[in-house]
This record gives C-alpha cells, structure tokens and sequence, in this order.
C-alpha cells in the first residue's frame, strides 16, 4: 500500500511536451528577470472531517434494537419524503433528537408528515415555530427556503391560496435563493389556484424563459401552453433572451430549435443575431457549408461583422479549403486588431500550423497571439508554447523569459508546475544557477508532490543545494468563512440524507456570491473539484492531506495494471497514470466526442489494429472500456508513436 500510495502522489505529471518542434529565428526581446513566489493557499481545515463535511465517524450498521436516534429520524424523514406519512411520523416521534443539530430538522418532518395526514392546524403550528426561531437568528436552507416552501404547499392544501403567494412572492425576492425556478414554478401553481391568471402566467414564464435547462421548465412550459394566448411576436424578446440563454449553455441543437422561429418575425439588430446564431449552430452541428453560405450577407456591412467572419473562415478551414482560411484569418486579424475574435483566430491559426506540423510558424503565431492579448484565455497555452519551442531550438534565455512571464502571469495554471522546472533548465543552460536554484525550491514549494517537482528536488539533492529557504515560505492567508450549518450538514451525510446536505451547503455558498455545488462534488468522488478545493495536494506537505482526500484526487484502482504494462512496455508509469488523468480522469467508460473510449481513449480502429498485437484475440469495441485490455492497447499504441 506504502509503495502504490507514494506512487500516486505523481500521478499528474503535465504531458504537454511538443516534440515536433523546429528552429524558429524570431527571439523574444530581452526582459529583467522575474520575482516568482509560492503561491498563497488558503488555511487547510483543523479536523480531517471540516475536509469535506462529513462526520468524523458514521454511526454503526443498526438492527432493531440498536438503532439510534438519529438513524430512527432518518428513517422516519425517508418514509415521509416517500409519501409514507403515518409510519414516518411514528419513527420521528419515537426519535428523541433534542440537542443535537438534528432538532429543527425533526420539527419540520414533523409538520410535513402532519400535513400530509390531514392535521393542518399541528403542522401549522410546528411551522410558525420554526418562523419564530428564524426570525431569532436561524440560519440554513431550512429556515430560509424549506419551511416557507412548506407552508406555501400547506396553504394551498387549506384552501387558502392567497396566503401562499403572499408566502412565495415574498421568498422570490430573497436573494440566493437554492432553488429560484422551484420557488416561482409553486408561486405560479399557487397563483392559479388563487384564480390570478396573469400572475400565474409571469411566474411560469419566470422559470420557462430564465431558466431553461431545468427541469422546471418543463413543467412551466406545459402550463403556459395551456394559460398563455400571447402570439410569437408579443414573445418576441422572451424567445430570444431564452435561445441566446440555451446557446450560451451551448446546447446547440435545442438553441437552433429556439432561434428558428424568430427569423421570419425579427427586425433591425435582432434580425443579424438570429441569423448569426442560426449559423453558428449549423456550424457547431457540423453543417459547414449550410453555415458558411448563411453568414455571407453579414461579411461586410453588419454590426457583428467579425464574429461573422470568424465562423465563416472557421467554416472554411473545416471545409478543406486551407490556403483561402489562412488568408481570411490574417485579415480579420489586421483589420480587428483588438477584438476578442481576433484572438480566437490566432489560436485556432496558431492550432492549424501544429496540426500541419508546420512548427515554426505555428511559433510565430503564438508569440503574436500572446503580444497582442496578453491577458486572453489562450495566453497560457501561448506561453508554454513559446517557452517550450525556445527551450527545443537552444533557445534558453528567451525559453526562461517566456517561462517565467508565465508562471507569473498565471498563478494557478495547470502549467506552471512545468513552467517552474523547465524555467530552472533553462536558467542552469544560460548559466545562472542561483536563479536555477530558486526555481527549483518554488517547484518544490508549490508542486513537490508533483513529477516535476520530484525532478526538481533530486536535482537540488544531486547539488547540496537546501531544498526550501526562507525567501520560499507560504505566507499566511485567511479561510473560507465557516459553514454555520456545517454541524448539522455533518449530520445529515451521516444519515445518507444527501439531498438535505446539499441543500444546506448550497444555501450557504450561494449565501457568499459562489458558484455552487462546486465544493460538494466530491461527495461523489469529483477528482477536478477536490483538486480546486485543497490545491495544497500539490505543495510540500501535500502529502499529509487526510487519508481520504488524497483517495479521491488520486484514484488508485488501476495502479497495478498502470505499473504492469508501463513495465512491459519501458515507460514511465507515472507518466503514463499522469497521461491517463488527462485524458480520462480515470473513467473505464467513458467515451469522447471523438468516439475514443475508455481510460486512454482509444478510437475503435486503433484497438482493433492493437488487439492481436497485445493477444487479446478478436476484438471487440466493448474491449475498450475494459481497464485491463484498453490499458494493454494503448501503451503499446503510446510505445509506437
């Protein structure tokens, strides 16, 4: 276990070396050298289980007779969520939660079982304590979105549908709301049944037009086809907000779908963005020509004369027709010189020449993509490109230049740990192995659990050289706010009652303007959330993360295959885990737009060009999502490039 733990403690090695480099003559211009220093991670929590929220030990396996409170509530809250009222209510009463975290979440239940069993007035009553207790400071979903939610229903049940929309509107205007097309789909039911139609119809539009990939939807949408008479025109700028909404979420068969209806009624600049969308979706849906010929009256005089241009180009390069793409992305470039678009076709330009093998020029590309928008998503890859094709052609002081320009630029990269290292080599090419040293020690800092930051420190050790310096420690940075429900969060994941958890973390992270569930994924073993969550899994000291995190960003069940074929084969099965966690995220399954399968994505031709090779017999495209038999494949398929 020591062996295959160590081992995975450099799984993720970045494979981004282009070997197919050629000498460029165009140098990057001298620069003084970069202040680099460790990154600035968050504090890590005290106790293993703040990690992810979980209790520090879950309750045993119960019978009968040793179940526990809190496991007879929980199952008493799972038999009243399914419609079991009666039994549900008779665990919950039988479970005597007070004084634990756990206690509001019993009254609620409670009042739900005693709704759904026709006692309004003992639901009511639980309901309004639970008010009470907010209104003193009760924080969480449940205060906050669960019991008004509740007790809208339970008006509506008594008849008294009024009171639920005065209940429901009042909670859509909260902000950070968990669930927001929830609330305003039950605001339109209960509006309805109030006998207000206009409002009935506002609130299902709500959830209908702003958000529209959600399941809500759906149901808003067969509501409003039944209340709404309004004609396509008088829904005209709803219709689009909501297509341009699917688009942006880049659904683009359901997006086309939205737009299409719109052509024949839109006018002035609406008219140019519908036909621009409808084209752009012919060509996200491979529909080159169709695309192609659409954009044509927008090449010239229209406002989004760029945009439309990119794509017609972009079409025209899908279309074969690579002498006349070149020529239209130089010119979009010369003539919009400060467009986002023009920075899309330098690194789709700078993308063409790689896949031409045409490196040099592809150098040439990348050094203007990253002059002219330094800040652009595409600046990182231009930057490792540039250093690298440097670095290949001996190259070394513009190698380190670009290097360190990019560790600096970009903190968090996924390449900097590579950015780091190679920047040391190239200083120690150039001479100045005190700069050298000190890239190396913030390798180590940073990413010592890291491939490169073990190359980093055997090279310190190979030198005498310290491995860590003052001038190289973390500074002390402030956590996260604490979870005020984190104790009863911890709770209910220990019950299985994983649809509350979530609830309540959401709550509390939509509470602070994030993005949630981001942080929660990993309750289902998200490798990519972990990573953002606890980025220190890479720096010294990584390695004393809990147990049970470690588990999750460096999934272990295909080690031994991992080792054994990479053996086999004479590479390095850490590169070879490394490369697999790139290209996978350790899925067996999984199958990529590409139609490449399995965990080192392979194409069907190539397994069945490989699976004699590596006696397997006949093959099958079912063999490659089999770990074993698409492992053997594709590092001997890696062996032969």
């Amino acid at each position: 276990m020591r062996t295959a733990f160590a081992a995975a403690l450099v799984l993720f090695a970045i494979v981004a070396l282009d070997v197919r480099a050629q000498e460029a003559e165009i140098t990057v211009p001298p620069a003084p050298p970069v202040t680099l220093l460790p990154t600035a991670h968050p504090a890590l929590p005290a106790r293993p289980s703040d990690f992810w929220f979980v209790p520090s030990e879950f309750p045993p396996a119960s019978t009968a007779r040793s179940e526990l409170p809190t496991q007879k509530f929980a199952r008493g809250a799972k038999l009243v969520d399914s419609g079991d009222f009666a039994a549900g209510l008779a665990l919950i009463d039988a479970a005597d939660v007070s004084g634990t975290p756990l206690m509001t979440y019993s009254r609620y239940y409670r009042a739900k079982a005693l709704a759904g069993l026709n006692r309004f007035s003992d639901a009511l009553a639980l309901l309004d304590n639970l008010e009470a207790e907010r209104q003193a400071g009760g924080a969480g979903y449940l205060f906050a979105e669960g019991a008004p939610m509740h007790r809208a229903e339970l008006e509506v049940a008594r008849q008294d549908a009024k009171e639920a929309v005065h209940i429901l509107e009042d909670l859509a205007s909260k902000p950070s709301l968990t669930t927001p097309e929830e609330v305003w789909l039950r605001l339109g039911r209960a509006a309805e049944a109030d006998g207000n139609r206009d409002k009935a119809i506002d609130a299902y539009r709500k959830v209908y037009y702003e958000y529209p990939l959600s399941l809500q939807a759906l149901d808003a949408q067969s509501l409003l086809a039944r209340l709404d008479n309004a004609s396509l025109a008088d829904r005209f700028t709803l219709e689009l907000a909501r297509a341009e909404r699917i688009f942006t979420a880049r659904r683009w068969a359901q997006a086309r779908a939205g737009f299409e209806p719109l052509a024949g009624i839109a006018t002035g600049d609406d008219k140019e963005l519908v036909a621009l969308r409808l084209a752009e979706c012919d060509y996200y849906l491979d529909r080159f020509r169709a695309s192609r010929d659409a954009l044509q009256p927008y090449l010239k005089g229209a406002s989004r004369k760029a945009e439309a241009r990119f794509f017609s180009l972009t079409a025209t390069r899908a279309l074969g027709d690579n002498d006349t793409y070149v020529a239209e992305a130089r010119a979009l470039v010369e003539e919009f010189p400060h467009s986002t678009w023009a920075a899309e076709t330098l690194n789709n330009l700078a993308s063409h020449y790689v896949i031409l093998d045409d490196d040099a020029t592809a150098d040439d590309v990348f050094k203007e993509l990253w002059r002219r928008f330094p800040d652009s998503r595409y600046s990182e890859r231009a930057a490792w490109k540039v250093g690298w094709w440097a670095y290949k052609n001996g190259r070394f002081a513009d190698a380190a230049q670009a290097f360190d320009a990019g560790a600096a630029a970009f903190p968090r990269a996924d390449t900097r740990p590579a950015w780091l290292y190679w920047s040391g080599r190239a200083h120690d090419q150039t001479g100045e192995t005190a700069i050298a040293n000190e890239r190396y020690r913030l390798e180590l800092a940073d990413y010592e659990n890291s491939y490169y930051g073990r190359l980093a420190g055997k090279l310190l050790a190979s030198r005498g050289e310290p491995a860590v310096e003052g001038t190289v420690t973390i500074p002390p940075v402030l956590g996260a706010d604490p979870v005020p429900t984190a104790d009863v969060v911890r709770q209910l994941v220990g019950l299985e009652m994983y649809d509350a958890a979530l609830k309540e973390f959401i709550r509390h992270e939509q509470a602070q303007h994030e993005t949630a569930p981001d942080r929660f994924d990993h309750l289902r073993g998200a490798i990519n959330t972990m990573k953002r969550a606890y980025p220190q899994y890479l720096a010294a000291g990584g390695e004393d993360l809990p147990p049970a995190v470690l588990e999750v960003i460096y999934p272990l069940d295909y080690w031994p295959f991992i080792d054994k074929y990479a053996k086999a084969n004479d590479l390095d099965p850490y590169l070879m885990a490394a490369l697999i966690a790139q290209e996978s995220t350790f899925t067996a399954d999984v199958r990529s737009g590409a139609n490449a399968y399995g965990l080192m994505q392979l194409l069907p031709a190539t397994g069945r060009s490989y699976a004699g090779k590596v006696g397997l017999g006949r093959f099958t495209t079912s063999m490659l999502t089999m770990p074993e038999a698409n492992i053997r494949m594709g590092m001997r398929y890696f062996k032969e490039l």
